[in-house]
């Protein structure tokens, strides 16, 4: 399965050097396009989103992924944001076994 990344042009550039596949987007009709797509294909295993892009579509990403194991949806922040470790593993951990868990204040 694949890995492919979607953002702006610096964060997929980014990527790109790493080896990882990426398209560029700028707004979120054209973030939202381009995860419908990619959900659909049986090839992609993990969609990695800019967390500014991620952000705006999240709600209509979750449904579309209700009852899916693949592909994996990470938010990874660009240079201008951040997001912490545990609500992304919390939010894997909730969609692979079902159950939210609640870790502690992050320090």
């Amino acid at each position: 399965m694949k890995i492919i990344t979607i953002g702006d042009h610096d964060f997929v550039v980014g990527f790109k050097f790493g080896g990882v596949d990426g398209i560029v987007i700028k707004n979120k009709s054209e973030t939202l396009n381009v995860v419908k797509e990619l959900i659909e294909k049986k090839n992609i295993g993990i969609i990695i989103i800019q967390e500014k892009f991620y952000n705006e579509v999240k709600d209509v990403v979750d449904e579309l992924l209700e009852g899916r194991l693949y592909p994996v949806i990470v938010s990874v922040p660009g240079k201008e944001g951040k997001i912490t470790k545990m609500d992304v593993l919390s939010k894997l951990i909730k969609r692979a076994i079902g159950v939210e868990i609640k870790f502690g204040e992050e320090k």
